[in-house]
């Protein structure tokens, strides 16, 4: 279940693993992203998609 998942993440990236992961199933989707807003850019931090698009981006 994701919220156990979510409880036993240690760090950043096992947050960002689990609502990926949980959030393309979820919808059936062929892709999704996470993005982190930091003051006022954005940054696409990760992605799990059918290609690339912009991991690693920021973006204002």
């Amino acid at each position: 279940m994701a919220e156990e998942r979510l409880e036993s993440a240690s760090d950043r990236e096992a947050v960002i693993e689990v609502v990926r992961i949980t959030a393309r199933h979820a919808c059936s989707a062929d892709g999704v992203c996470f993005v982190l807003r930091e003051g006022d850019l954005c940054h696409y931090v990760e992605e799990d998609a059918i290609a690339p698009l912009w991991k690693a981006s920021v973006f204002p």
